[in-house]
Formats: structure tokens, C-alpha cells, sequence
């Protein structure tokens, strides 16, 4: 069998990527999936978008693993009040060297991870598995290079000067200056 370094690689992720969140062993004890534990060593590789668990033995031998999506509209994460457990649903589908996978696999599952150790593990575990809010995107862009700061600027200057007088007196200046009606443009002493 291969390597669960291979099967990320066939989804087109490695652990050497920029947008990787969590590369941890769970214990076989701390982890319930669908309500089975799965025997042998747990693989819990996050990225930004969605999440590998994967089961192995030796020192890298994939023999089963799911992907779980944690697109909003699917995914939620409740946490005990004492935040001991915590209770993952979302979509996911079995996973193996093929990234493939008809709608037919494709299912619900609930996964339910006791908390961590130490507190260094439960925060790595926990940033590999959360879905991203505003914060953390914006964190993660900057990070990833897809959005410049420069950018982040000029939107957050925009969302505050939005409705302000000095929007409306810019907006009519380019408006005018965009016009394509240059008569209209012109002063009342100009000559056409």
C-alpha cells in the first residue's frame, strides 16, 4: 500500500504546503468517527479548506482515510462547555490514491474529538480542524500572498468613507471626469 504522503499528493496537497494548518497524530482513544474507533496510528492533516484523517501503521503506510469539507453551509463544530470534547459534522467521502469520488460516496459524518493532552496539541488540533471566519481568511490571504496589503487598505478605506460626504463629492468627480457627454462637462463661457 502507499504512503498517506502519496494519497495527499493525489489530491494535490503535501505536509510542505503554505496553506497547511494541522499535522498531528491523534491517539486512537481520542478520536470517534461515525461512532468507530479506528484501529492503528490517526493522521489529522488540516489545511484552509478541509481536513484528512487517515489511518496508518509503520512508519508512513496508508490503509484507510477519509476527507472532510469544511464548507460553511455543511459544517459545524460544537464544543462541551468544559471544552473537553468536541463534535464535528460535516461532509466528507473515503479517500485513497484516486481524487476522484462519485456523489454516491459522498456522506455526512460525525466526528468526535476528546480533548488533547496538553494545551499545544489541543490548539493544533483544533486550528486544523475549524472553519475559517473573516479574521483568519483575511490572516491567511496576507499569508498566502493572494491579497496585498495595499489592497486590505483600500478596502477598509472604502468600507469607512462609504456614505461620507467626501464619497459623494469623489463619486461625482469621477463621474464627471468618466462621462462620455463632454458638453456637459464644458462651462458655460467654453466654446464647442
Amino acid at each position: 500500500m502507499a504512503s498517506y504522503h502519496r494519497v495527499l499528493r493525489a489530491f494535490g496537497r503535501t505536509i510542505e504546503d503554505t496553506i497547511l494548518e494541522c499535522n498531528y497524530d491523534i491517539h486512537p482513544g481520542d478520536v470517534l468517527i461515525n461512532n468507530e474507533r479506528w484501529p492503528g496510528k490517526i493522521r489529522l492533516v488540516g489545511y484552509i479548506d478541509v481536513f484528512f484523517l487517515m489511518c496508518y501503521s509503520g512508519e508512513s503506510r496508508f490503509e484507510h482515510g477519509i476527507i472532510i469539507y469544511t464548507l460553511r453551509k455543511y459544517y459545524s463544530l460544537n464544543t462541551e462547555s468544559n471544552g473537553n470534547k468536541h463534535t464535528i459534522v460535516s461532509l466528507g467521502h473515503p479517500i485513497g490514491l484516486s481524487p476522484k469520488c462519485p456523489k454516491s460516496k459522498l456522506k455526512k459524518y460525525t466526528i468526535v474529538l476528546h480533548k488533547g493532552h496538553t494545551p499545544a496539541m489541543q490548539k493544533e488540533i483544533l486550528r486544523g480542524v475549524m472553519q475559517h471566519g473573516v479574521v483568519r481568511l483575511l490572516s491567511d490571504a496576507l499569508k498566502l500572498g493572494i491579497v496585498s496589503t495595499a489592497e486590505i487598505v483600500n478596502k477598509i478605506k472604502e468600507t469607512v468613507l462609504k456614505g461620507s460626504s467626501l464619497d459623494s463629492v469623489t463619486t461625482k468627480s469621477k463621474n464627471a471626469l468618466a462621462s462620455s457627454n463632454s458638453r456637459s462637462n464644458a462651462l458655460p463661457g467654453d466654446k464647442a
